[in-house]
């Protein structure tokens, strides 16, 4: 029985063998980066979040022109983007909400909210820090 020589075998085994690691070390290259910015990513947001906080103040309804008037306070050390303001009824469904694009560090932005009936408390959230969310009750 005849086969090809031992010399054009190992040639053979490994050139395959170095297509498969330049295929492998390309993936694993592009694995590793994303894995990296993903995680980099967060560990700023974690870091972020430590710094942050935001308070609710001065709530008040007026039935007259049916609005709900209120502060959002930056209380913490860091700007916060993508603040969103929530009204909530008793049976625990917004109302309305507005949104506040840049909340500087130490800023209050005073909110009116729209309100045909006296909402049982008011919220905001933080985009970026789902973990903050700071509540007054009526």
């Amino acid at each position: 029985m005849k086969g090809i020589s031992e010399v054009l075998g190992s040639t053979l085994l490994l050139a395959v063998g170095v297509s498969v690691a330049g295929v492998y070390s390309t993936f694993a290259s592009d694995l590793s980066q994303s894995t990296g910015n993903q995680v980099a990513g967060e560990t700023r947001s974690d870091i972020k979040c430590t710094s942050a906080s935001m308070d609710v103040r001065g709530l008040n309804y007026d039935s007259s022109p049916s609005n709900v008037q209120l502060s959002v306070v930056n209380t913490g050390t860091v700007d916060l983007k993508g603040v969103s303001v929530f009204a909530i009824n008793d049976t625990a469904e917004p109302i309305n909400s507005t949104e506040i694009s840049l909340l500087d560090t130490s800023e209050s932005i005073d909110v009116v909210l729209k309100s045909r009936t006296k909402p049982a408390y008011v919220t905001a959230a933080i985009d970026e820090c789902p973990s903050i969310q700071p509540r007054e009750e009526f």
